[in-house]
């Protein structure tokens, strides 16, 4: 994720995006260069991530481009 392209704009955009995400964060734990809590920090994370769900990004919806329904 080192250009400004991939970067993700919000909360949303990285749940969409999380079992592409998901898969990477698999590979840096897998790194031998990564220090044992290093993998414990990503695994937490990964776990917390794995918790979120549709209902808990209401309210986090980019705003409509019109009128309500």
């Amino acid at each position: 994720m080192g250009s400004d392209k991939e970067r993700l704009e919000d909360l949303l955009e990285f749940y969409n995006q999380w079992p592409d995400l998901r898969a990477k964060v698999i590979d840096l734990i897998d790194d031998p260069a990564l220090r044992q809590d290093q993998r414990s920090i990503l695994r937490s994370m990964m776990h917390v991530v794995d918790c979120v769900g549709p209902a808990d990004l209401q309210g986090n919806q980019p705003p409509s481009s019109g009128t309500e329904p």
